[in-house]
């Protein structure tokens, strides 16, 4: 595949990555961890832990709403 002719993207960019950390961070003091939890409270009633369940995360942020759903359960992941 000729890549000579592929545009850049802003993806590969610092100034990029800056900018998305900081909307995090703004949506977080936004939202709070109030709404995080009512939405693990949520899931933990809705759809219990279960052995036989297993839960792909792709590409859903930063992880902390991962975190807090697994928080005092085993999990296992990876990551490249």
């Amino acid at each position: 595949m000729d890549t000579s002719r592929l545009e850049l993207s802003k993806l590969g960019t610092k100034e990029h990555w800056d900018n998305v950390y900081e909307e995090e961070l703004e949506n977080l003091k936004q939202f709070g961890k109030k709404a995080m939890n009512e939405m693990v409270k949520w899931v933990n009633q809705h759809a219990p832990p279960r052995p036989d369940v297993s839960v792909l995360k792709v590409g859903s942020g930063n992880g902390v709403l991962l975190f807090a759903l697994v928080e005092g359960r085993g999990i296992q992941h990876i990551d490249s």
